[in-house]
């Protein structure tokens, strides 16, 4: 799942996402808890792109809207590939 140090998944496959962050390399966002725990960052651009944010206080991934650019790290696709990534501080 891991290959020259890099994670390189399908965003789609969930059970792939889950192998690759159970690793214990992360060079391209960070563990989970570093990513997960970061509030949701709009950015300063002007997009309306709908995306998803691992909410800690309500322990799952809600909906938010990014500018395109900036931002941080909790900012998803899809809620699967969200709550695959932070599923683990949703328990």
């Amino acid at each position: 799942m891991s290959s020259g140090g890099k994670c390189r998944i399908p965003r789609s496959s969930v059970h792939t996402v889950l192998g690759c962050i159970s690793t214990t390399d992360f060079p391209l966002m960070g563990p989970p808890a570093a990513v997960c725990t970061l509030e949701a960052e709009t950015g300063p651009c002007r997009a309306s792109m709908p995306r998803w944010h691992f909410d800690l206080s309500q322990r799952k991934c809600v909906l938010f809207i990014y500018g395109g650019c900036a931002g941080n790290r909790n900012n998803f696709d899809s809620e699967e590939y969200c709550m695959a990534v932070c599923k683990r501080l949703g328990e």
